[in-house]
């Protein structure tokens, strides 16, 4: 396994994301280490939402998106916020990041989006994720 690290991180991001369904896999089947690397990333995934939490009080609202927490927000999301002292307003976007760029691409440039694009990306989002 050592030998192979080098390949691993030269195969990018899309290399290494590939091994998520394997990992969460061997979490569902009680697997030691595949429970202690989803632990580890969901450690730091919840201290960053403490730390959003501390700046922005008690009430953050946040948005998980990406393939991780679309295919496994069950598992993922629950995990997270075990490690979260701060009540979240949680959703999961089910469509791709760029309806954020698209969002702050339309902001920055001075325009408004219209009531049907709105409506649009909200109901794109599933609600119902609502505490840590």
């Amino acid at each position: 396994v050592w030998d192979s690290i080098s390949e691993i991180y030269d195969g990018g991001k899309s290399f290494i994301a590939s091994f998520a369904e394997t990992v969460f896999r061997g979490f569902e089947r009680k697997d030691k280490i595949c429970g202690e690397i989803l632990d580890r990333n969901a450690a730091y995934i919840g201290e960053c939402l403490n730390t959003a939490g501390k700046i922005l009080g008690n009430k953050c609202k946040v948005v998980f998106s990406g393939g991780i927490n679309t295919n496994y927000s069950d598992i993922w999301i629950n995990k997270v916020f075990s490690f979260c002292d701060y009540e979240i307003d949680a959703a999961v976007a089910k469509t791709p990041p760029v309806y954020g760029a698209l969002c702050e691409a339309f902001s920055d440039a001075g325009h408004r989006m219209s009531p049907d694009t709105v409506r649009k990306l909200k109901s794109d989002l599933t609600y119902g994720l609502s505490e840590c």
